[in-house]
C-alpha cells in the first residue's frame, strides 16, 4: 500500500478540515515520537523540511499533510510503500539507538547483535564497484577483510546518523576531508561491524563538458563508499560524504556538472 492511500482519512477537500487532519497527524507522530527514536528522527526530518505550499495552510501545518509526507519519503527512501516507510522508522529502535533527539551525542555501541549482515564475496562487492563508479586507469583498491559483510540498505541511514561525525567541525589539515572519512569507517569498527562494506575512498573531480568528456578539476577529495543490499537482493553502490551524511549514485552528475573519479579504495 502507498503512503497516500494509507493516509487517506487525513486528506480533506475543505480547506479548514484539511487544517485539522494535519494537525490530528502532527501530534499522532507527536505520540509515537515520545518513545521511539526512528519516529523521532522522522519528525524531526518532517519539521526540517517541506516541498511547496498549500496557500490555505501555515508552513507547520502543510509540513504534517499527506502530500508532503509522500515527497518527504520518495525522496529519504525513493519508494512511497507505507511498510517499507516503517520497516526504515522500525530500524532505528532495533538498532538500540536510545536517545530521542538523534542530534544528541550517542555514546556505547548500538545493538546490532539481531541484525543480519549479509555475507558477500569480495569479487561481487570489487565488481558491483567497477560497475557503479567512473573509475582512474590507475585505481588501486585494497581489501583487508577475507568475510566481508553487506548493509542492509534500510538500516544504512540509521547507523550512519547516528555516528554524528558530521557534528565535527572542520579545520583545513587538522581536521579536514580524510580525518571524517577515516573516522566513519573508524566508527563502523568500534560498532563491531568493521568488516562491513563501507570503506575509505579518494576520488578526482572532473567537470563533464558539452561533448561527455570529462575535463580534470580537482585532486584528491577523501570520501567513503557503501555497498548495500537493497530489499529485491541486489547490491547497490552509494559514495558517502561523512561531513554531512548525504550519500548518492557515484556516477550521479551534480548540477556544475562535476564528476568524482575513484582512484584509491580501502578497507
Amino acid at each position: 500500500m502507498n503512503i497516500k492511500t494509507f493516509l487517506k482519512p487525513f486528506i480533506a477537500n475543505n480547506p479548514f478540515q484539511q487544517i485539522y487532519f494535519c494537525r490530528q497527524l502532527k501530534q499522532s507522530i507527536d505520540v509515537s515520537a515520545k518513545d521511539h527514536a526512528g519516529w523521532s528522527f522522522f519528525k524531526q526530518l518532517i519539521e526540517k523540511t517541506y516541498y511547496g505550499q498549500k496557500k490555505s495552510l501555515s508552513i507547520m501545518d502543510y509540513k504534517y499533510h499527506p502530500d508532503n509526507l509522500v515527497q518527504l519519503c520518495k525522496n529519504i527512501l525513493n519508494t512511497d510503500d507505507i511498510d517499507i516507510l516503517l520497516q526504515w522508522i522500525e530500524s532505528f529502535k532495533e538498532l538500540g539507538i536510545k536517545t530521542n533527539n538523534l542530534f544528541d551525542t550517542i555514546n556505547g555501541q548500538l545493538n546490532l547483535n539481531s541484525l543480519d549482515f549479509p555475507i558477500e564475496s569480495q569479487e561481487n562487492i570489487e565488481n558491483a564497484i567497477k560497475n557503479s563508479c567512473y573509475m582512474e586507469d590507475n585505481y588501486q583498491l585494497k581489501f583487508v577483510d577475507r568475510e566481508i559483510r553487506v548493509i542492509p540498505e534500510i538500516h544504512f541511514e540509521p547507523i550512519i546518523t547516528a555516528s554524528l561525525i558530521d557534528e565535527s567541525e572542520y579545520i583545513p589539515e587538522k581536521h579536514d576531508c580524510d580525518d571524517f572519512a577515516l573516522r566513519m569507517k573508524a566508527w563502523c569498527s568500534k560498532q563491531g561491524i568493521g568488516n562491513t562494506s563501507i570503506y575509505y575512498i579518494e576520488t578526482n573531480k572532473y567537470k563533464k563538458n558539452d561533448n561527455d568528456e570529462f575535463i580534470f578539476t580537482k585532486k584528491s577529495h577523501a570520501l567513503n563508499l557503501a555497498v548495500l543490499k537493497t530489499i529485491s537482493g541486489s547490491l547497490k553502490v552509494v559514495f558517502l560524504e561523512p561531513q554531512n551524511d548525504k550519500y548518492w549514485h557515484p556516477k550521479q552528475i551534480d548540477s556544475e556538472k562535476n564528476i568524482n573519479k575513484l582512484r584509491f579504495l580501502f578497507g
